[in-house]
């Protein structure tokens, strides 16, 4: 029996806050398809909107539309800026903005330094004056946070709701944080670095035929079973890693699911971000699974799930880990050419 295993996940991570983004993220989904009021500015050549002032030399007052269909106006250069969602606080670092972040939510565990700063609560025990204690100019937090959002605008911090769904948002979503808080060229940087990256595992498994790519389950929660479809990053990342998403024809991005369904489905290979349904499947003591291709095969990855739930720039290190587990060959081979 072969056995995969990535990282493992660090302890006392709280998945249920990761489930309540991930499920924030699908309704923000719904909300943008029916919001976009006919008062929003117009687009800029990225993509996003801009008001006046946005090309002069400073990029400064800077208008556009957020993930939640805000109309937001940053004034000036943030240089205080408190980040309330994990995934914000390793872009800021990794974009080179770190030393204007004062403090971050309670999940933020990376980079070291952003773990140091003050803890600013969660997405349901926000600490309001420990926020206004830190004097903030920008605050950035993550989709169906709606009275998070009104409260910090109360308090007069300007806030900027980024969700990105999509791997291709992912992208984006750095891009324009870089524009937000004037670190643009760290930005292109970072995500010049991941599109390299996510283009070398398309090399690697672009000779592999359909016939040959792996059906793959990934389990975003087990009760009730979750998976993802269309429409959630972790779907397109399965897609960039070569494999085929067993739900690709679901009508969620976060899909509910049945044992039934997937048992039908047969998947060849399974990634999970939880130890127990790990040791659980390794040893054919989870009821119901016994006759799944991955769990006869042993082909199951054992996730880290702050790689592959955040949508920051470590999630190309959860692509190149799950292309490298269901194909390992087709690295080892590349890693042998001269």
């Amino acid at each position: 029996m072969r056995v995969f295993t990535g990282p493992r996940p660090a302890a006392g991570v709280c998945r249920v806050h990761r489930l309540l983004i991930l499920a924030l993220g699908a309704a923000l989904l719904l909300a943008a398809a029916c919001g976009g009021g006919s008062g929003s500015p117009p687009p800029d050549p990225d993509g996003r909107a801009s008001g006046p002032g946005a090309d002069s030399d400073s990029g400064y007052p800077y208008t556009f539309t957020d993930d939640a269909g805000r109309t937001v106006t940053i004034a000036r250069r943030p240089e205080r800026i408190i980040t309330l969602a994990p995934s914000h606080s390793e872009v800021l670092f990794a974009i080179g903005a770190g030393d204007r972040v004062v403090g971050v939510d309670s999940f933020t565990d990376y980079p070291e330094e952003a773990a140091r700063l003050p803890k600013l609560g969660g997405l349901t025990d926000t600490n309001y004056e420990q926020i206004v204690a830190l004097a903030p100019d920008l605050a950035l937090t993550v989709g169906g946070t709606d009275q998070q959002v009104a409260r910090l605008e109360e308090l007069g911090i300007t806030v900027v709701v980024s969700q990105p769904q999509t791997l291709e948002d992912v992208l984006a979503s750095i891009e324009h944080l870089g524009r937000v808080v004037d670190a643009r060229d760290g930005a292109a940087r970072v995500v010049a670095d991941m599109r390299g990256r996510m283009e070398a595992v398309s090399r690697a498994t672009a000779s592999i035929p359909e016939s040959r790519r792996l059906r793959v389950f990934l389990e975003i929660w087990h009760d009730p079973l979750m998976s993802v479809g269309p429409g959630a990053f972790m779907h397109d990342l399965i897609v960039a890693a070569g494999g085929v998403n067993v739900f690709a024809d679901s009508d969620s991005p976060w899909p509910v699911v049945s044992l039934e369904a997937l048992v039908d489905r047969d998947p060849e290979a399974i990634i999970t971000m939880f130890d127990e349904s790990y040791q659980q499947l390794l040893a054919g003591e989870r009821p119901g699974w016994e006759g799944v291709a991955a769990v006869r095969d042993g082909r199951i990855l054992l996730m880290d799930e702050n790689l592959i739930s955040r949508p920051g720039p470590r999630l190309v290190e959860a692509l190149e880990q799950v292309a490298r587990f269901l194909y390992p060959d087709a690295f080892d081979a590349g890693e042998r050419e001269p």
